[in-house]
């Protein structure tokens, strides 16, 4: 694609093992031993140009947004008072193996919701709809406005917005994580089949779940990012319900 574009001057990354160097007329060292905002950071260094600041940028507020997420949310979450925090039991269909188990899943919502005083709201894009529902119906009713699920109702701007007034969110390895540290939201993520060291977020107010089995992680470029296992997702299965409610329980503290 970038050299269709017919831009007299292509800088990308590049790896000797994959024809694609040929297209580029600056090349850019991708090393895989540096974290991601590193690698990116990298592709400025032709231009002569320096980056040492690896801040995310926070979004603008978007009032109108917030007023849409209040409607939705009517009578069931006041975002002064409650304290949220939202879920991502998803990952994206280029590699389902990135997933907690469900039941997993569903026992850690129900020990959260018996134990402390929060709404826990989630998440999802319309395709992740049915998954999370799946999860949603085998949590108790008798919750009420405890638990809300908002998976295929609302646009990542929406979605932006809930975070700016949530204290934490749980997920998988997924593109909800790197919105989340966007905008400052504490995080507890399960990495496995791709590794933290990489992808993870940054900082004291991340908490990453990462066994380091043998075969974890297993994805890269060679692959095609494809997990060995075929769904038998061990490395995830070993992160413990026990050992994640009680790090939301100091976070929640």
């Amino acid at each position: 694609m970038s050299f269709l574009t017919g831009a007299r001057i292509k800088i990308g990354f590049f790896l000797r093992e994959i024809w694609r160097e040929n297209l580029l007329d600056v090349h850019v060292y991708y090393n895989h031993y540096k974290h991601l905002t590193e690698i990116y950071a990298n592709m400025i260094r032709p231009l002569g140009l320096l980056c040492d600041d690896f801040t995310l940028y926070r979004p603008p507020d978007l009032p109108q947004k917030k007023e849409q997420l209040g409607r939705l949310l009517k009578n069931r979450v006041n975002f002064v008072d409650d304290k949220i925090v939202c879920i991502n039991v998803n990952a994206s269909p280029l590699c389902p193996e990135r997933k907690w188990p469900k039941d997993k899943f569903v026992k850690l919502i129900r020990r959260l919701l018996d134990n402390f005083d929060i709404k826990i709201v989630l998440i999802g894009s319309p395709s992740e709809a049915e998954y999370v529902s799946q999860v949603y119906s085998e949590i108790d009713s008798n919750y009420g406005n405890k638990l809300i699920n908002l998976a295929g109702k609302i646009d990542i701007c929406m979605l932006i917005e809930l975070f700016k007034s949530s204290g934490l969110l749980i997920t998988n390895d997924s593109g909800p994580l790197h919105f989340a540290v966007m905008v400052g939201l504490d995080t507890i993520s399960f990495f496995g089949p791709e590794t933290p060291l990489l992808y993870g977020p940054v900082g004291a107010e991340h908490t990453v779940f990462f066994k380091d089995l043998y075969c974890s992680p297993c994805l890269n470029v060679y692959n095609v990012k494809t997990a060995l296992c075929g769904g038998d997702n061990k490395c995830m299965q070993a992160i413990s319900v026990d050992e994640v409610f009680d790090k939301v329980g100091e976070r929640l503290g």
